[in-house]
């Protein structure tokens, strides 16, 4: 599950890495685990950002796998990941795993084919 991170370039979408604090890019969902507020096929514009609010949706990364969009919450010494399809149980993190967690940046729109 995950999908990629692209930036449009003279019409084209290219793959690439966020870096820039204040820079937006798009990515392109792969799973409807956001569903049905972002689907599969959906492009999320993202502005990158280290940390977001509560319950704002973040382009995120835990253990070094691929990127997904999630509501993230904290509450003490833990953090929540949760989806909008309830399909998807949400994730606990521990503060033990939090260094895993890493923020590319927060959902800001998005863009939905109707084909």
């Amino acid at each position: 599950r995950g999908g990629k991170v692209y930036k449009f370039f003279d019409g084209e979408m290219i793959l690439i890495e966020p870096t820039a604090i204040g820079e937006y890019y798009y990515y392109k969902v792969s799973d409807d685990s956001m569903s049905p507020t972002l689907k599969a096929g959906d492009i999320a514009l993202i502005r990158v950002q280290k940390e977001t609010a509560d319950n704002e949706y973040a382009l995120i990364m835990l253990n070094g796998e691929q990127a997904n969009i999630r509501r993230v919450e904290r509450y003490n010494r833990m953090i929540l990941l949760l989806t909008d399809n309830p399909a998807y149980p949400p994730q606990v993190l521990a503060e033990s795993r939090m260094s895993r967690l890493i923020t590319f940046g927060r959902v800001v729109g998005s863009i939905r084919s109707f084909e």
